[in-house]
């Protein structure tokens, strides 16, 4: 089919971790019988979104705070704060729980990457558009 790529290897390797713990999770959730009545996801901030978002990207907390221009303190307390909320031990099952939620969704943030330290989204900005903001490249 093609030569063996290790930079796609390592790009797509996070992925495949998550999909091995999503079927993990729904097995789970299966055994325990829990799949009855679901109570509605938690509500995670625009911050908590997108510093889970870059967790799921395999970022740590330090990368984080950098990429967003916060210090690694409010990361750490952003991150802590959703795995409350999700009421999670781990940020693993965090990012889990928020994509299969439907929080977090991996082809509608790819847009995110554009984005580094200088120009950073919005605050106002949703991660949940598709576009970028008017006046911005595609």
């Amino acid at each position: 089919m093609g030569q063996f790529n290790a930079d796609c290897l390592e790009r797509n390797f996070f992925v495949g971790q998550l999909v091995g713990l999503f079927g993990f999770e729904a097995a789970r959730q299966i055994a325990s019988g829990k799949l009855g009545a679901i109570p509605p996801p938690p509500i995670l901030g625009p911050r908590q979104l997108e510093c889970t978002l870059l967790a799921g990207r395999g970022l740590k907390d330090l990368a984080i705070a950098g990429e967003l221009g916060l210090s690694y303190k409010t990361v750490t307390h952003y991150l802590a704060d959703a795995r409350k909320r999700y009421r999670v031990p781990n940020r693993e099952q965090l990012i889990i729980r928020a994509v299969v939620d439907g929080a977090l969704h991996p082809a509608r943030h790819r847009s995110m990457r554009k984005y580094s330290r200088i120009e950073r989204i919005p605050p106002a900005c949703s991660l949940r558009m598709h576009t970028h903001p008017a006046g911005e490249g595609a």
